[in-house]
């Protein structure tokens, strides 16, 4: 491939990237109060995690690491009740 091809697929590639980045912030953004069934079970199983109850993230239906997540999250920044569901919008689109 020549510099002109290889710059060329870089920019396609850049645009289509900046493109998913964009689309894929919109989407969060509009949904950003919108709750999913399984989000206040992470939220819960987060926040025992961190006060002192270990055992409460490790079971056989949902995800260690997205409770964790979301916790440490939640503990970090210690949003109002009102702005949770953003945060966590914004953990899943980072």
């Amino acid at each position: 491939m020549t510099t002109t091809e290889t710059n060329l697929n870089f920019r396609i590639r850049l645009t289509f990237w900046v493109l998913g980045a964009v689309l894929g912030f919109a989407q969060a953004w509009v949904s950003r109060f919108d709750a999913i069934d399984y989000t206040v079970s992470y939220l819960e199983m987060g926040s025992y995690f961190f006060h002192g109850h270990h055992g409460a993230i490790i079971n056989g239906f949902w995800n260690p690491l997205y409770a964790l997540l979301y916790g440490l999250t939640i503990t970090v920044f210690k949003p109002s009740m009102y702005w949770e569901y953003p945060m966590v919008h914004l953990l899943v689109f980072i």
